[in-house]
């Protein structure tokens, strides 16, 4: 796993007694047979912002979901294929099933072999590149998922050499618990490349 993908797990809840392998510390997608170097490829952390993106979370039953950030996830799957990555090197997860289900009616449409799973469903497994897409939306500030440590350290530790984050980070900032304000600080702190939705 690249260092920057595992350090913030490391220092928040091992007491930083992980360490990267110096044989994969430093793999970027990049360095794949056939995947060309671009924005996208050749860093480890990739933050979405979606704030300024129309749409908000929508809640059926106990599950949520967000149809611009689905159209995002998609958008990304579309680049990283398109570099060069296979299909089986690339999942996208997401704490809620009800995303789970829309991403997977866009994605699978032409990328029958992108994984789309959620967090908990993919625990134990890993992927070259992962997309993680937080759902979370709202004028409340209301940030579900993201307060549970444990649950977050899980989806932010499924890519091998790249993770791409896609979040409204007015709301993803708001009512933060502590260690995941050190997770935006580490990406910001390793160059993590910043687009907007």
């Amino acid at each position: 796993m690249h260092v920057d993908i595992m350090s913030w797990s490391s220092a928040a809840l091992y007491n930083n007694q992980l360490i990267a392998h110096e044989s994969v510390s430093q793999y970027l997608l990049k360095d794949l047979p056939y995947v060309s170097n671009n924005e996208y490829t050749g860093v480890p952390l990739l933050l979405v912002d979606t704030s300024s993106c129309p749409g908000f979370e929508e809640s059926i039953t106990a599950s949520r979901s967000n149809e611009g950030e689905a159209s995002m996830v998609l958008a990304l799957v579309q680049k990283m294929i398109s570099a060069g990555l296979s299909q089986q090197q690339v999942a996208v997860i997401s704490p809620y099933s009800q995303q789970v289900k829309l991403v997977r009616s866009l994605v699978q449409v032409d990328y029958p072999e992108v994984e789309v799973q959620t967090v908990d469903g993919f625990q134990g497994r890993k992927k070259e590149a992962v997309i993680l897409t937080l759902v979370r939306s709202n004028t409340k500030g209301e940030i579900g998922f993201l307060a549970e440590d444990r649950r977050l350290n899980v989806a932010a530790t499924r890519a091998r050499r790249h993770l791409s984050g896609v979040r409204h980070t007015d709301v993803a900032t708001a009512q933060l618990p502590q260690d995941l304000h050190l997770v935006y600080a580490h990406q910001r702190e390793s160059g993590a490349r910043r687009a907007h939705g």
